[in-house]
């Protein structure tokens, strides 16, 4: 066995994943008389990648506990594609926010989607180090530096990107309910897309730098929670009769 820390670290992602599954189906239906159609649609798509990226990771600290190596590796390879699939969701959510057209947010969410599978592929064809072997957990090291450079521009700055302009257009949302949704939302979304992917190319060699990375993903979860199911009912009337906005109005 490993130590104690590593099933701490485990338990507190699957829970975190947890977290992020109840708060989409507590508040699947909380939000559709504040937020369109589609912008629901792509948020639930996003959290639920974001929940099964934390589930698998979780579960594979649980086998490293064990000593379970292999199968910790294996979880981590395959994990790789919803850690990078992650952010396609979120580019179609802004496209679809800024141009109000569907079709469009469809159409990037698609190809962006592509391009991240791509980055995976070429990620996992250079190489994983590992695994590296701390108190709080395993962590894997990509032996490609020119992997690291596309997750890091191809996933994590267009992801930043993405969380920091749905923070921005939340205060032009045209309902108090909807700008606070919109902020724990993108919140959520930038910290978790940092952790996941700061993870990857850091490497998770340091035993405290490992554990801020799941602690992110945690502080995600409840950011989330806070987005989708905090509020009453009474808090999702609109702030004016605001003007119809691609958020409402699709």
């Amino acid at each position: 066995m490993v130590n104690e820390g590593t099933l701490f670290s485990g338990v507190m992602l699957i829970a975190a994943a947890a977290t992020f599954f109840i708060s989409i189906y507590t508040g699947r239906n909380r939000w559709q008389d504040v937020l369109s159609p589609t912008t629901i649609r792509m948020g639930m798509v996003f959290w639920l990648v974001a929940g099964l990226s934390a589930l698998l990771t979780g579960t594979r600290q649980l086998f490293a506990y064990f000593g379970l190596y292999e199968i910790d590796k294996a979880i981590f390879i395959f994990g790789g594609i919803p850690s990078s699939l992650l952010v396609a969701p979120a580019i179609g959510m802004v496209v679809f926010i800024l141009s109000g057209n569907k079709t469009k947010a469809s159409v990037s969410t698609t190809l962006f989607a592509l391009f991240a599978f791509g980055v995976f592929v070429a990620s996992a064809a250079g190489g994983i180090a590992g695994p590296q072997v701390t108190y709080w957990g395993t962590g894997y090291v990509l032996s490609n530096e020119l992997a690291k450079t596309m997750l890091l521009l191809g996933i994590f700055v267009p992801g930043i990107a993405a969380s920091s302009i749905m923070l921005l257009f939340g205060k032009y949302s045209g309902s108090s309910a909807s700008e606070s949704s919109l902020t724990y939302s993108a919140l959520a979304m930038a910290i978790l897309i940092s952790a996941l992917s700061l993870e990857m190319i850091v490497g998770g060699g340091n035993a405290e730098l490992l554990l801020s990375f799941r602690g992110l993903v945690a502080l995600s979860a409840f950011l989330v929670f806070k987005a989708y199911v905090s509020g009453t009912t009474a808090r999702l009337s609109p702030r004016s009769s605001a003007r119809n906005t691609p958020l409402r109005s699709a």
